[in-house]
Formats: C-alpha cells, structure tokens, sequence
C-alpha cells in the first residue's frame, strides 16, 4: 500500500456541473471535429491568423492603439511571416488592460460558458483571462487527435470512463460529467486526497489519465506499492516537465502511451512532445514565435479575448522541417521552460532541476520546493515532514547537476507552500538573471 507518510491534505469541494449535453453536441460539435482535423496540418492556417488580427482590431478597445503606435494594421498581413511586424503582449500588459482585451461581442451566455480564470503565477507574473467555451470544448478535440495518432485503438464508449484527471492541489474541486463530445463517455476529476482514491480510480478504469508530473509521479507510486492497477490507452501530462525517468517507468508499468504537451491555462495546449522528444507545435491551435529567447504565442482559438504575440515568460528555440518522428512543421526544439523554474551551473548555464523528481518525490513531506539561492547554496522548503529528512543523495545530485558542490538546507514551513487555488512550482533559481 501506499506509504501513509505521504498522504495529501487537502481542501476538497463537491462542484456542480452545467450538463447540457444536446446542447454541447449542436454547439460545439462540428467545429471540433474540424479542429480536430485541423491539428493534423503542418503549415500555419493564414486564413485563421488574419481572422484572429481583424477580431482583435475591430472588436476589442486595446489593439486598435496598439496596432496604430506599431504602425500596423490587421489588413496589412499577407503572409504568416509578416506577423513579426505587429507588436508584442507582456502579461503586465494583459494585467492592467485586462477589460479592454474583451471583444465587444462578448455576450453573458459566452461568460456563462466560458471561463474567468486566473493563471498560477509560475512565471512571477499572475494574470487574470477568459477562455471561451469553444477552446474549453476544442481540449476533447486534442486529445482526439492525440488518440487517432498513436493509433489508440477505438474511442471510449458512453458507459466507459473517458478520462480521469488526477489532482494533488491543497484546494481543489472534485465532480464529474459526462463528455458528449467524446462519444459520452465519463469524465471525473479525482484528487490523491480523496478516501480511497487509488481503488476509485482502479473502479474507474479510464481509458485517458491526466495531470501534472506530481499527481503523476503519486500514480506511479500507487501502481508500484501495488495500490493501483490501471491500463490507460493514454496519459498525459503538462503545467512543468515530465521528467523522462517518470515518463518511462509509466510506460513500462501501464503500457500507455506518454505524452508530455505545452499548454497555457490562457490558450490551452500549444505542443506536444513526440517519441523523439520535440515538442510539434500544434499549428491549428496557435502561431509560435521565439523572440530573444522567450515563446511568444498567439492564440487562432478565442477571439473573444485574443491574445496576439503574447508573451509566455517561458524559454525556448523554434525549429521547423520534418522530424525523425514522421511529423513535419514548426517544433520547439530547445524547450527551456519558465526562467524562474530553471537552475544556473557552474558556468551559468541553464539546467533542467526536474530531473530530480524521482529522489524528491520520495520525500516523506506533503509538499517541498527546491531552490536555488546562490551559488553552492540551495533550499528545500518543507511542508507537513513526518520525519527527519536525509538530504545526503539529493545534495549529490544537484551537485552533480550544477557542476559543483552544493549544500541544501532544509526549512519547515508551518503553512503549506502551495495556496489554495495555485499550481506547485517545484522549483525556482533566485539568482539574478
């Protein structure tokens, strides 16, 4: 069984849920068959591109002025290229002109329908967003077309679990629903804190499980102890990287197909990662820059609140061509995550600290950030420990890591790292950039 020293403490709460399954159906459904059709393209649609420009120009208070001090305007693109000339969104930006992001056509059934969100503040810089219900739909759409790709076999049927979507959040709701666009199959959203949550979710038997890399690595666990016995088609997982010990010993233990994609909570998924680990842009869904180093993306979906050369606050390098894989169009290649969640080496280059999570996650804590403070020094910040902490292997790795030697000082935090509604950040480098 599962070692109780690791049990989550949560706050849960029973969600209601809006069904209007006919309704999804009419609505919703034809557009994202198309989309899902759509996403098997390559090249960048320029007719969707030029669409989102004019919604943002003509519907919105923001974009008129800002196109006008960049002396462009919507009717001036002609090619995907030329998107280059149009200015760039920071999310402060997004911040303060919140409401004048809107379109004008924006209607309470869509805001009923939609979602008000706020993002987790991961990249330091929270910003509040709407998501429309088509991009909320258009999620059924990707993983269709994630299903038809690895050749998953036939699609869950309406008396089957569809998808399962684990949770290690210290606040979270939990519900379920059926999904109309998804042949009605079930939906549940389950959280690790919940009674019995490793034998719910063998009751379950989902045929698509997805999460974070923490509600992830708990799976593992509770399938290796031999709490758990599942056979998903297909997992997936975003918010920070899966590290590829994880991902792998998944595989081997479900015999599921992992897939790692980029996804904003204010777009939706952007890229998944093939078998040969680059991340395919999904064209269909967002147009994706690299300006100075940072992913800049502009959003073909909603163009109710559009968000044109947005800038992500997370690294990374485009490439294009057709990969080993069989996929061709535009990747990101030199995925570098967000700045705050990545360590410096001795020489001051970027290192990737997820690779740490299979000694972190073993930790008997309920949560635990590891920072980088300075040079030779790092933090891990504890919450809910059941017990002395022996660093002594973690120190080796991040030594190893960094290239030099690296002491790591534990401090209990009394209050829990994570506050309710955030996601974790797992990591974060303090040093100056």
């Amino acid at each position: 069984m599962l070692d109780d020293r690791k049990n989550i403490s949560a706050e849960l709460y029973r969600c209601p849920v809006r069904k209007r399954y006919a309704w999804q159906l009419v609505r919703y459904g034809g557009a994202t068959r198309r989309f899902t059709r759509a996403l098997a393209g390559a090249a960048p649609p320029l007719a969707e591109l030029q669409a989102t420009l004019r919604a943002a120009e003509h519907d919105t208070v923001y974009y008129p002025g800002a196109f006008a001090a960049a002396g462009v305007q919507a009717a001036d693109l002609t090619r995907v290229g030329e998107l280059a000339y149009f200015p760039l969104l920071s999310r402060a930006t997004v911040q303060a002109r919140y409401c004048d992001l809107f379109s004008k056509r924006v209607r309470r059934d869509d805001v009923d329908e939609g979602w008000l969100g706020v993002t987790s503040g991961s990249t330091g810089e929270p910003v509040r967003f709407f998501m429309d219900a088509a991009s909320i739909h258009f999620f059924v759409g990707f993983i269709r077309y994630l299903w038809r790709l690895h050749a998953c076999g036939p699609l869950p049927l309406p008396w089957q679990t569809g998808i399962v979507l684990l949770c290690t959040l210290p606040r979270s709701s939990i519900y379920e629903t059926r999904l109309p666009l998804l042949r009605g199959a079930r939906f549940r959203k389950l959280h690790w804190a919940e009674p019995r949550a490793a034998r719910t979710l063998e009751a379950l038997a989902p045929r698509v499980i997805t999460g974070d890399p923490a509600s992830l690595a708990r799976l593992n666990d509770a399938i290796a102890s031999g709490a758990c016995a599942v056979r998903p088609r297909l997992i997936l997982s975003s918010a920070f990287a899966l590290p590829a010990a994880l991902a792998d010993d998944l595989r081997v233990r479900t015999g599921a197909v992992v897939v790692d994609y980029y996804s904003l909570a204010e777009t939706g998924p952007i890229a998944h990662r093939c078998t040969r680990g680059n991340f395919h842009v999904l064209s269909a869904a967002a147009i994706v820059e690299a300006v100075a180093g940072e992913v800049v993306v502009t959003n073909l979906r909603n163009r109710l609140f559009p968000l044109v050369r947005y800038r992500t606050g997370d690294l990374g390098a485009l490439g294009a061509g057709a990969c080993a894989c069989g996929l061709a169009g535009a990747t990101i290649d030199a995925f570098h995550g967000r700045r705050a969640e990545r360590f410096s080496d001795r020489r001051g280059a970027r290192v990737d600290p997820s690779q740490l999570q299979p000694l972190l996650s073993k930790l008997p804590v309920q949560q635990f950030r590891l920072e980088q403070r300075r040079r030779g020094e790092a933090a891990l910040l504890v919450h809910g420990a059941s017990g002395a902490l022996d660093t002594a292997a973690l120190a080796f790795a991040l030594s190893r890591l960094l290239d030099e030697a690296t002491a790591i000082a534990v401090e209990e935090q009394p209050q829990a790292i994570v506050r309710p509604g955030e996601k974790p950040i797992v990591y974060r480098s303090l040093l100056a950039e």
